[in-house]
């Protein structure tokens, strides 16, 4: 054996403890931000003015949704169902999570209409504010809802749409309630 094998193998010799002494990390576990999105879980009631706009008739809207925890405890995933007045009875899939490296909630939505959405979120408090850019009927949108904890089983959510002058205008105010 040369002396360049030999240093190689006592370097090896003397950090195998230090190495195997090291418990192996294991899978990520959730951070707080993750549990934040925990108020969501549940099973939940829903009633909505919608009001008219371009792209609907608006009319009430009435819905329920299930959300649960998805294996990890690191995302919450909801199905949904929804009478839209005029427009007819749509199921989604609704995904919330957050993302670590852009530091943002983040919202998944699709629904049987063939619509896809997605949209960026923070929570200060009791209020959870979405932003998202969406493309309806060929016209760039852009939209905000603000969700607003009221504990212990209730939430009151706005959505608003943003006029081609920069104003936001009212597109929906829904009430929702935890079924028990």
């Amino acid at each position: 054996m040369n002396k360049r094998s030999a240093l190689v193998l006592m370097v090896l010799l003397a950090f195998s403890p230090i190495v195997l002494a090291q418990e192996p990390a294991g899978p990520p576990q959730p951070g707080p931000e993750d549990k934040r999105l925990g108020y969501y879980v549940g099973k939940w009631r829903s009633e909505a003015d919608m009001k008219p706009t371009a792209f609907g008739p608006g009319g009430k809207v009435t819905g329920k949704q299930s959300c649960e925890w998805f294996a990890g405890g690191f995302h919450v995933v909801c199905h949904a169902d929804f009478s839209v007045g005029a427009m007819g009875e749509e199921k989604a899939l609704i995904i919330f999570s957050y993302n670590r490296e852009q530091k943002a909630y983040v919202w998944y939505r699709i629904s049987n209409w063939g619509e896809t959405g997605s949209a960026k979120g923070a929570v200060q408090g009791d209020t959870w504010t979405w932003h998202s850019e969406s493309k309806i009927k060929g016209k760039v949108v852009h939209w905000r809802g603000t969700y607003k904890e009221i504990p212990p089983d209730t939430a009151m959510m706005q959505f608003e749409m943003q006029g081609d002058d920069g104003k936001w205008n009212a597109m929906m105010e829904e009430k929702l309630s935890r079924v028990k």
